[in-house]
């Protein structure tokens, strides 16, 4: 996809399939497990739906930014037993 890129407004929806994904996990918090209750608890009382929506869009942002980029390397360079030590791909160790 090659308008795909960083700096596009859809960037992250297309790198990383957001749409289903995001979707699925908000029907799932929200309707399966009803995370809003978790507010009536004194503990969680601050926080509500906004809140987890912020973090899965975080968790999402780390992902495209760290993970992505290494994706098709990793893909390609498997890690590798020399009898003594594993050795993974140099970019393992940056994501």
């Amino acid at each position: 996809m090659a308008w795909a890129r960083p700096g596009c407004s859809r960037w992250l929806d297309t790198a990383l399939n957001l749409g289903a994904i995001r979707t699925t996990l908000d029907f799932l918090l929200n309707d399966w497990i009803r995370v809003e209750r978790l507010g009536a608890r004194e503990r969680f009382s601050e926080h509500g739906p906004e809140t987890y929506g912020a973090v899965l869009d975080l968790c999402a942002r780390i992902a495209a930014d760290k993970f992505e980029p290494f994706n098709r390397l990793v893909d390609i360079e498997d890690p590798s037993f020399d009898g003594e030590q594993v050795r993974l791909p140099d970019c393992t160790e940056q994501a």
